[in-house]
């Protein structure tokens, strides 16, 4: 069993692990967030606490997990490289290594603890855990997924595409190329368009469309990587359903459809509109439950469909196992993953349909991620993007921001005092 499942008789103390802080890191410590309306989820009395582990490369994916996971009843323990922007205190402790080499002997160490929650928190994390010269009883600590036999589809898009084809789960037709003259036989076996997908790759890096033969062509001769993923490309609606797992059980999960995304088409996104789960048909809650026994899930899970323009099904082509960067956005939309964890934690509690209305909230929120904003749609605060600077706790970049940037125009020199901009 993985150590993500929970523990009866862990221990609540708060007692540092055999991971040593990296003296000369700081963490910054910044403005605490605005809280939002909704029910204050702290531990009390004679609750259990229980106990997390986080660790990564990726500051990003992990800056919001921690205070989620405080409100759902647990201390963490987080492992980083670089310093993260969080407050550190008795419930969130901070161990900073020199480096991401030095993250897994870390993690390693830590495991020694018992935990009831252990969260690699990126793509290239799990890449490195899986290539380790360690037993796999000790990946298995590590990894998020109920058994050895899940880590086929870890880190890669072409052995997810086989899973999820063996177990029917809807997604894309497509094919293997393992090498540059196969690929003309994709593209005529699936038709264009097509998608041709690096097989280790991430925030769409290593994806590549081609619309026609020709194209097919070019990229043969391009310097990529070998095999690759050789995808049917779906027209349609880009959805996120990316939730938390345990045991293959789906805890909970957030229903957004993508409005914008950086570095192109591909990319990561940066808008977003999220649904209450109340307004969620039924079946998407069985595709996920299905998803999660497939694939033997067991925290969290990055999630992404198309929805088709075709037929109207869900075409599903991407289950990573970690967090995102918009892990606790549906909070603002009254489905609160932090409470989801906690319940389950405390009673079992898994997400089954249909789930009430939260009249508090609206049915459907856009929202907008900060970090990814193009730096002129933030000094026109366009999308409202610094009342989510302020929402996030990221305020302070807002600041910053704004003085570097009067910092660099001429004209702000004439109108702002050299107090104000340094």
């Amino acid at each position: 069993m993985s150590l993500t499942t929970p523990r009866a008789g862990t221990s609540a103390a708060a007692s540092p692990h055999d991971v040593d802080p990296n003296p000369n890191a700081r963490s910054s410590v910044l403005a605490r967030p605005r809280h939002w309306k909704g029910e204050c989820l702290f531990m009390t009395g004679s609750a259990r606490i229980y106990q997390a582990l986080l660790f990564g490369k990726n500051v990003r994916l992990m800056q919001s997990i921690p205070g989620m996971l405080v409100r759902a009843g647990f201390e963490v323990d987080v492992i980083a490289s670089r310093p993260l922007p969080i407050w550190p205190g008795k419930s969130v402790r901070l161990h900073y290594v020199p480096g991401a080499s030095a993250l897994l002997p870390a993690a390693l160490a830590a495991i020694q603890k018992p935990y009831d929650l252990v969260i690699p928190a990126d793509d290239a994390t799990i890449g490195l855990i899986l290539g380790a010269d360690i037993p796999d009883a000790l990946k298995l600590k590590l990894l998020p997924v109920c058994g050895v036999e899940h880590f086929s589809h870890l880190y890669s898009k072409i052995r997810l595409a086989q899973a999820m084809h063996a177990h029917r789960i809807n997604s894309p037709a497509f094919r293997v190329a393992h090498h540059p003259d196969d690929l003309a036989d994709c593209g005529r076996a699936l038709g264009y368009p097509l998608l041709v997908k690096v097989d280790a790759s991430g925030a769409g890096e290593g994806v590549y469309e081609c619309r026609t033969e020709d194209e097919l062509k070019q990229l043969s001769a391009a310097p990529i990587s070998f095999p690759v993923l050789v995808q049917e490309k779906i027209e349609g609606q880009l959805l996120d359903l990316s939730g938390f797992y345990q045991a293959g059980q789906l805890v909970h999960f957030g229903y957004a459809t993508i409005q914008a995304t950086v570095s192109g088409p591909f990319g990561p996104s940066s808008m977003r509109r999220y649904r209450q789960l109340s307004e969620v048909a039924a079946e998407v809650f069985d595709e996920l439950q299905t998803i999660g026994h497939a694939l033997g899930l067991n925290g969290f899970s990055n999630l992404g469909c198309l929805l088709s323009q075709r037929d109207g099904k869900r075409y599903y082509f991407e289950a990573d196992t970690r967090p995102i960067i918009w892990s606790d956005y549906t909070k603002y939309i009254g489905n609160d993953l932090a409470l989801a964890i906690r319940n389950y934690f405390q009673s079992g509690t898994t997400l089954r349909h249909p789930v009430p209305r939260n009249t508090d909230y609206p049915a459907t929120m856009h929202m907008v991620c900060p970090q990814r904003m193009p730096v002129h749609q933030l000094l026109l605060n366009r999308h409202q993007s610094w009342k989510w600077f302020h929402r996030e706790g990221l305020g302070f970049m807002t600041r910053k921001l704004a003085l570097k940037l009067f910092d660099v125009l001429p004209t702000s020199r004439r109108v702002f005092p050299d107090r104000l901009l340094h």
